[in-house]
């Protein structure tokens, strides 16, 4: 569901680091997102500043936690659509799920990548 991504502005500490600029291109949308916070091999904070469709994102996190010989990776973030009336019944009934089975995607897709399949 992701088309394209690229890093569009590297980060102080590292390319996707601290105040790094990625722009993602997908089936659901455009979105272009600033690493705000950087902690590794922990955590990073980023915030979508820019979207199509047009959104509030208030605050994004992926934290990972060493679990045995396996990692928890717990990703949250907090938006809405920008649509005058009806943004947040569809942020709620329609793009919310729309972004979980994506999220749930990305980290099945990863998992599988780093099994070796």
């Amino acid at each position: 569901m992701v088309f394209h991504e690229h890093l569009a502005e590297p980060g102080a500490d590292a390319p996707y680091g601290l105040g790094a600029v990625r722009v993602i291109i997908a089936a659901f949308g455009w979105f272009r997102e600033r690493i705000t916070a950087y902690h590794p091999p922990h955590s990073f904070d980023y915030h979508v500043y820019r979207s199509i469709p047009p959104a509030r994102h208030e605050h994004g996190s992926v934290t990972l936690e060493e679990v045995g010989a396996s990692t928890h990776i717990t990703w949250t973030s907090t938006m809405e659509l920008r649509i005058p009336i009806i943004g947040a019944a569809l942020t709620r009934w329609i793009a919310r799920p729309i972004f979980v089975c994506l999220f749930n995607r990305v980290l099945d897709e990863a998992t599988a990548e780093l099994a070796g399949r």
